[in-house]
């Protein structure tokens, strides 16, 4: 007998590659069941509604789309990071369109060093810097996350997500020792 979890693989993959949200999936499901309904009982109405709901979910994922073109990430690293010691980073986020955008989630990384930025607004020609730190327990090599963007303005149905910067692994050296001038 097939697992109860693997009987909805497919779904879930499909699910996965589609930009809605949760809120948007439930939005689009009732719009759809309405549209049904609409049509098998003739009623007008509820056509015209479904319709504008399904309309809506389409209009959210544009914008968020246009939200997202004009916005540029860059991680700022000037010094190493050490073992132990807290590394500090930047990221420069600006907008190079012609219109001010909102709602960006910048997210770099992932696990336990994780950092997560929501930017709710940027001018035309602006750009701000996203500071995170981290402490590495020890020395070595640390595979590098993706800086990922994304954005759902307006209505937070639809997540638009791109990637800013690709992976790139980080050497974490030793301890730094502090010496004392006797």
């Amino acid at each position: 007998m097939n697992n109860p979890a693997s009987r909805f693989r497919h779904l879930r993959a499909w699910l996965g590659r589609v930009p809605l949200t949760r809120e948007g999936l439930l939005w689009f499901v009732v719009a759809l069941a309405l549209l049904l309904m609409g049509l098998l009982k003739g009623i007008n109405l509820v056509i015209l509604l479904a319709s504008v709901l399904v309309v809506l979910v389409a209009w959210n994922w544009w914008e968020a789309r246009r939200q997202l073109r004009p916005v540029r990430a860059e991680r700022l690293e000037d010094e190493p990071a050490f073992a132990t010691t807290p590394f500090r980073w930047a990221v420069r986020l600006s907008n190079a369109g012609r219109r001010t955008v909102g709602g960006i989630d910048v997210r770099d990384g992932d696990g336990p060093t994780r950092q997560r930025w929501f930017v709710t607004e940027i001018t035309r020609g602006a750009a701000i810097l996203l500071r995170g730190e981290v402490t590495y327990p020890r020395r070595g090599s640390v595979k590098g996350q993706p800086l990922t963007v994304e954005s759902g303005h307006p209505l937070g149905l639809v997540r638009v997500e791109g990637q800013a910067q690709p992976a790139q692994s980080r050497i974490v050296l030793r301890r730094a020792l502090m010496s004392c001038a006797a």
